[in-house]
């Protein structure tokens, strides 16, 4: 089992984000769309507790299945505890997830710049009808901050919101619209 500690930064300019990140030294190891098909049960009981199970597609190849459980947001970073292993085949990974009783609440696709800097992993995201926004990762707290330092963000900027409250700062409802996907 993982821990997630992540924090979000919303509403960035994300051409002067990667010339920061490229000042700083950081390697680009990534650009590709992600689809994600959200699960979840009937009673949305996961999504309810803050959790989810995903089938994600990153680019035309990698294949993740993953169980993003409720995790805590107290100390301003967001902490989910993370299960995820790698599958072959996308459309199979959704059927698994239905056969043993989920159904699929959301259909997702962002594109996903991700940068490496030591211990910190900065993913741009774009959602096609959202503003992009920053991920900043890491393995402990201090090195999230480490991140938000480096880039000049100030800590009052980053927010811990998960997909259904970032839409819904947006005045969006996602399980209401249930897709968003690029033309």
């Amino acid at each position: 089992m993982a821990l997630e500690i992540e924090v979000k930064v919303l509403e960035i300019d994300a051409d002067d984000v990667v010339r920061r990140l490229e000042a700083l030294g950081a390697e680009q190891t990534g650009s590709f769309r992600l689809v994600t098909a959200v699960f979840d049960f009937p009673d949305r009981r996961l999504l309810d507790a803050g959790a989810y199970a995903r089938v994600r597609r990153k680019g035309t190849e990698v294949v993740e299945v993953a169980y993003k459980g409720g995790g805590s947001v107290d100390s301003g970073y967001k902490v989910k505890r993370e299960i995820e292993f790698e599958a072959g085949d996308f459309d199979a990974a959704c059927e698994f997830l239905i056969a043993l009783g989920l159904e699929r609440v959301n259909h997702l696709e962002k594109d996903r710049t991700v940068f490496s800097w030591g211990d910190v992993e900065f993913s741009i995201d774009r959602f096609p009808i959202l503003p992009p926004f920053l991920e900043i990762e890491a393995s402990s707290e201090a090195g999230v901050d480490r991140g938000l330092a480096a880039l000049e963000i100030p800590r009052e900027r980053a927010n811990t919101m998960g997909p259904r409250e970032l839409f819904r700062h947006y005045g969006l409802d996602l399980e209401a619209m249930r897709v968003v996907a690029f033309s």
